[in-house]
């Protein structure tokens, strides 16, 4: 344990977690890195979160590493987590193994698609954020700024561009999401919206 919270190896952080609190329950979620392809892992995170303004926690980015390369005596994640199991079982009283039944997982699986995997509560559940943005658009710099809230745009200036400011109105109500945008970019005759809409995240 290092810090505040860290999961480190060797000074490289092997865990993220996250939590939420709601009334008298808590939602904890934690992860390990065994094998993962830490190129993806880098690519995926923001370099400048600076464009965000929120009341939402903020990360805690630091060097990873993998769990395989520290621990070679296992093959794959599979060997990983029978070691671990059977450290639980073997060293904490009263630890025992539960199956659950096949009536249990087809509830699960089902609670996972109608909750757990929507847009809503993996992107509409947060805190609302004001997004800043400056870049340029046909040679002219242009500003950008949205207020999102319950993962839906609210509202958006576009400054510096004719064109985008055309689109600025009908980007209200759309879900701040590339797929969304990319939508109203293509209907409003937007050139090159593939690499413009990286712009608005």
């Amino acid at each position: 344990f290092e810090g505040k919270n860290d999961l480190k190896v060797e000074g490289l952080k092997i865990s993220g977690n996250a939590e939420h609190v709601y009334h008298n329950r808590v939602l904890h979620h934690g992860t390990l890195l065994f094998s993962s392809s830490l190129n993806v892992l880098g690519n995926t995170l923001r370099r400048d979160p600076s464009c965000y303004t929120s009341k939402a926690v903020v990360s805690n980015p630091s060097p990873v590493t993998n769990l395989n390369t520290v621990l070679p005596q296992f093959k794959d994640i599979f060997e990983f987590r029978s070691a671990m199991m059977d450290y639980f079982m073997n060293n904490i009283p009263e630890t025992i193994s539960y199956e659950l039944t096949e009536t249990e997982t087809r509830e699960v699986l089902g609670i996972a698609d109608t909750r757990y995997r929507t847009w809503e509560w993996n992107w509409a559940y947060g805190p609302e954020y004001r997004f800043d943005n400056n870049f340029e658009f046909k040679g002219k710099p242009v500003s950008c700024r949205l207020y999102v809230s319950e993962g839906t745009i609210r509202d958006c200036i576009l400054e510096g561009s004719s064109d985008l400011a055309k689109v600025a109105g009908k980007l209200i109500d759309r879900k701040h999401m590339v797929e969304d945008l990319m939508e109203v970019f293509k209907e409003e005759n937007i050139k090159d919206a593939k690499n413009i809409v990286y712009n608005f995240f």
